[in-house]
C-alpha cells in the first residue's frame, strides 16, 4: 500500500482504478476491522501514509522558477484530490475520532499533507520563491504587453500553503515588500507619471495578487493621495485634451479615501457646467446620453453630476421650442443616422435600444415631451400604414405572420423605450391599433376580363386612434360588392363591431399590361369607372371622391391613365418607359427626399425587386396625430371610451348597482353633452350588457 500511495505522490496522471481500489479496500478493511477491546483503528494506517509523505518530500528536488513551483503545487492538488478519495475511510472513522478528542498529533489528510509539504520541503526555498516572485513582478512592470498568470498562479499557490500552515504573516511580508518596490518607483516623479504607473499598477496587483479589498488598494494608492491636489489639477488641464479620461481616473479615484474620491467628483461636476455651455438641444441631448452611458459602469457614485447634466437639459428644453429637433433625433437614432450615436453605441458597446430609452428620458424632461410623443407616434403610424417600417413582406397579401415579423422591428424597439419611459398609458392605445392594423382582411377576387386576380386587403382601424383624411367617395359597384363581402365576413367573426372602411387606408393590387400595381381602393374605384367610361365629368359625378383631382394627377403622372381631347383613357400600352419614369420619380426620387418622414423609408430599384415588381403607388399622410387622451375631445371618440370603460368594468364586476357604475363614468371622464343612458340602451343591443331597474350585468 506504501509503494501504491507514493506512486500516487509521484506520478497521480499514471494511477489506475485497480490501484485505488486496492488502497481503498485496504484501508477499509483495517478501519472497520472487528477487536475485542474498543478502540477505532486506524493508527497504523495513519503513520503509514504520513511516512511516506515525509519520504516523498524530503526527496525532491529542489524548485528554480515560478514555472516549476507551480508544476510542482499542481501535481500536488491532484495527488491530494487522490488521497482523500482513497484513504476516505481513514477520515471518517480513525481521524474524526482522533480530532473530535484533541490528541493533539492527528490532522485531516489535507492539513496533513499541506503541513508536510511547507515544513520538509518549501520552508527551505520559501524567501527565494518570494524574491522570484517580486523580481518577476518587476519584470512584468516594466514590459509593454505584461503576462500575469505564472506570476498570479505562484502567489495563489503560496498564499494557500502559507495558510494551512498559520503563516499567513510570511504572505504579508511579501505584500508589503510589493509596496515599498513600488512606492520606490514613483517617488519623486511627475504627477503625470504617478497617475500613470498607479492605473497601470491597480490592474497589475489585481492579477498578481487577486486584490479585491478596499485596504489593498488604499495602500497601493497612498503615494497618489498625498499629492491628490496636484493630481485633480493635472486632470482639469487634460480635460479636453485627452478622451476617455473620465474613465481612466474613474479607476484610480475610487480605489482612493473616500474623500478623495467626492473631490475628484466635484471637480468633474464643474468641468462638465463648463462643457454644456452653448450646446445646441441636439448635442445636449446627444451628451445626456452618452454621460448616463458611460456612468452606468463607473463604480464612483456619478449622481451628483448625472443630476448636473439633468438640470441643465430640463432649462436648456424649457427655454426652447424643441419639438422638431427632437423627434428628429429620435428617427436617426432609429435607423442608425447619427454618427455621434453611433460612435457611442459602438465605443461604449450598447445597442439602439438602450440610446432610444436614453433619448425618451431626455424628452421627458422637455415641457413639449406630450408633442414630442404624439410626433413620434404619428411617425410609427405612418411607416405601418405605407408599409415602409423596417421590414419586408415576403408577399404584402398571403404573409401571415406579419405581426410577429412586426415584433422585431425599430418601431416596436421605439414603442418599448417610450412604454419603459413614459408608461403604458402612452402607449397602450398605439399598440392595440396597430395589433388591429396588422391583422387586415384579405381577399382575392377575378374582376371582368382580368387575368389576373384582383388582391384586396382591408383594414379595420380603430377610430380615434388613427388620423387619416376621410374618403368620401361612392365606390364602384364591383367594389362595393367586394366590400360588402369582406364585412359581412368580419361580421361573422366579430358580430358586435361598428365598422366603417376607410378607402385611402385599403390598398388594393391590380394589373396592367403584365406590370403589378399597389394603390388605394378609392383610386382602384377611379380607375374601374375610367375603364367603362372616358368622360372626365360623368366619372366625377360618378365617383363623388372628395380626393378625386389628386387621384387623377396619380394616374395621370405615372402612366395609368392617358387624356386626349379632355377624356380620360386606360394606358393599355403601358410598356417600359412608362415603368422607368414611375422607377425615378416614387423610387431614386424618394431616395433622395429630404422628408423626415421618408427617413427610412425611402425606397430604390432594390426594394422594387423585393416586393416581385410591384409598383407601389399605395401612400397614406396621416393628419395631426391623435392619442386616446386627444380623442376624448369628440363626442363620439368619448361615447367608445365610455363604452369600453363599462364593458371593462362590468367584465370584473360581473354586476353592479347602475347608481355606482354611473357614479364611477363621472369620476373618470367629463360626460358633459353625452348621453350616458343612450350608450348603455347601445351596449344592451349588441347584447354585451343586460340593464334592469337598479342594476346592470355583463352578458358572457
Amino acid at each position: 500500500m506504501e509503494n501504491l500511495t507514493l506512486k500516487i505522490l509521484e506520478s497521480p496522471e499514471k494511477i489506475t482504478s485497480n490501484d485505488f481500489i486496492s488502497i481503498y479496500n485496504t484501508v477499509y478493511t483495517h478501519c472497520t476491522q472487528k477487536s475485542d477491546v474498543f478502540v477505532v483503528r486506524g493508527k497504523d494506517v495513519y503513520d503509514s501514509l504520513k511516512s511516506v509523505l515525509v519520504s516523498y518530500f524530503e526527496n525532491l528536488r529542489p524548485i528554480s522558477s515560478l514555472k516549476s513551483f507551480n508544476r510542482l503545487f499542481h501535481k500536488f492538488i491532484k495527488s491530494l484530490d487522490l488521497l482523500t478519495a482513497s484513504y476516505s475511510y481513514l477520515e471518517r472513522y480513525y481521524i474524526k475520532s482522533a480530532i473530535n478528542i484533541r490528541d493533539g498529533y492527528t490532522q485531516d489528510i489535507t492539513t496533513l499533507s499541506y503541513s508536510i509539504f511547507y515544513s520538509k520541503y518549501m520552508a527551505s526555498y520559501t524567501q527565494n520563491l518570494i524574491s522570484n516572485l517580486l523580481h518577476e513582478i518587476e519584470f512584468q512592470r516594466k514590459s509593454e504587453n505584461p503576462k500575469f498568470e505564472n506570476v498570479a498562479q505562484a502567489s495563489a499557490n503560496l498564499n494557500t500553503l502559507l495558510l494551512y500552515n498559520d503563516l499567513g504573516d510570511v504572505y504579508e511580508e511579501l505584500v508589503d515588500r510589493y509596496y515599498k518596490i513600488f512606492y520606490k518607483s514613483v517617488k519623486d516623479t511627475p504627477i503625470s507619471n504617478i497617475i500613470q504607473k498607479t492605473h497601470r499598477e491597480i490592474e497589475m496587483a489585481q492579477h498578481f495578487f487577486g486584490f479585491s479589498h478596499r485596504s489593498d488598494f488604499l495602500k497601493l494608492t497612498s503615494c497618489l493621495s498625498r499629492r491628490v491636489k496636484e493630481s485633480l489639477d493635472f486632470y482639469v488641464l487634460e480635460f479636453n485634451i485627452q478622451n476617455n479620461l473620465f474613465e481612466y481616473f474613474s479607476k484610480i479615484f475610487y480605489h482612493m479615501k473616500e474623500e478623495h474620491s467626492r473631490m475628484f467628483i466635484e471637480t468633474h461636476n464643474k468641468l462638465v457646467l463648463k462643457e454644456m455651455e452653448g450646446m445646441g438641444i441636439i448635442d445636449l441631448v446627444i451628451y445626456y446620453i452618452d454621460t448616463v452611458i458611460l456612468f452606468m459602469r463607473n463604480p464612483l457614485n456619478t449622481s451628483s453630476i448625472l443630476q448636473t447634466v439633468e438640470e441643465y437639459l430640463k432649462k436648456t428644453l424649457s427655454n426652447k421650442e424643441n419639438v422638431v429637433d427632437l423627434v428628429d433625433l429620435v428617427e436617426e437614432i432609429r435607423v442608425d443616422k447619427n454618427p455621434k450615436i453611433n460612435n457611442i453605441i459602438k465605443n461604449r458597446a450598447v445597442d439602439t435600444k438602450l440610446a432610444l430609452e436614453l433619448a425618451m428620458k431626455a424628452i421627458k424632461l422637455s415641457h413639449e415631451h406630450e408633442k414630442i410623443i404624439k410626433s413620434i407616434t404619428r411617425n410609427i403610424q405612418h411607416r405601418l400604414i405605407n408599409e415602409n417600417v423596417d421590414f419586408s413582406y415576403e408577399n404584402n397579401f398571403t404573409n401571415e405572420n406579419v405581426d410577429f415579423s412586426y415584433s422585431f422591428t425599430r418601431d416596436q424597439m421605439l414603442m418599448v423605450s417610450i412604454e419603459t419611459v413614459f408608461g403604458s398609458s402612452y402607449i397602450s392605445w398605439l399598440k392595440i391599433s396597430i395589433d388591429r392594423f396588422l391583422k387586415p382582411t384579405r381577399q382575392n377576387f377575378g374582376i371582368a376580363n382580368q387575368e389576373n386576380d384582383l388582391k384586396t386587403e382591408i383594414h379595420l382601424l380603430t377610430r380615434g386612434f388613427w388620423s387619416i383624411p376621410e374618403t368620401k367617395t361612392t365606390l364602384h359597384p364591383t367594389l362595393r360588392g367586394i366590400e360588402s363581402i369582406l364585412i359581412k365576413q368580419s361580421l361573422n367573426m366579430f358580430p358586435r363591431s361598428e365598422i366603417n372602411t376607410c378607402y385611402r387606408a385599403s390598398p388594393a393590387i391590380f394589373s396592367l399590361n403584365e406590370y403589378d400595381f399597389r394603390v388605394s381602393s378609392d383610386v382602384l374605384s377611379m380607375i374601374m369607372y375610367f375603364s367603362e367610361c372616358s368622360s372626365l365629368e360623368k366619372v366625377r359625378e360618378l365617383a363623388k371622391d372628395a380626393n378625386f383631382e389628386d387621384n387623377l394627377r396619380l394616374c395621370l403622372e405615372n402612366g395609368i391613365f392617358i387624356q386626349k381631347d379632355g377624356e380620360i383613357f386606360i394606358n393599355s400600352n403601358f410598356n417600359q418607359l412608362n415603368y422607368d419614369g414611375i422607377i425615378e420619380r416614387n423610387y431614386n426620387g424618394r431616395k433622395r427626399s429630404k422628408n423626415k418622414d421618408d427617413l427610412e423609408a425611402s425606397k430604390n430599384k432594390d426594394d422594387l425587386e423585393a416586393t416581385k415588381g410591384i409598383i407601389d403607388l399605395f401612400k397614406v399622410e396621416l393628419k395631426s396625430p391623435i392619442s386616446a387622451k386627444d380623442s376624448i375631445g369628440k363626442n363620439n371618440s368619448l361615447e367608445m371610451a365610455i363604452e369600453a370603460f363599462v364593458v371593462r368594468t362590468l367584465k370584473k364586476r360581473k354586476k353592479m348597482a347602475v347608481k355606482e357604475l354611473l357614479e364611477n363614468i363621472n369620476k373618470s371622464y367629463s360626460c358633459k353633452g353625452v348621453g350616458i343612458e343612450e350608450i348603455l340602451k347601445k351596449l344592451q343591443s349588441k347584447e354585451f350588457v343586460k340593464v334592469e331597474k337598479e342594476s346592470i350585468s355583463y352578458l358572457v
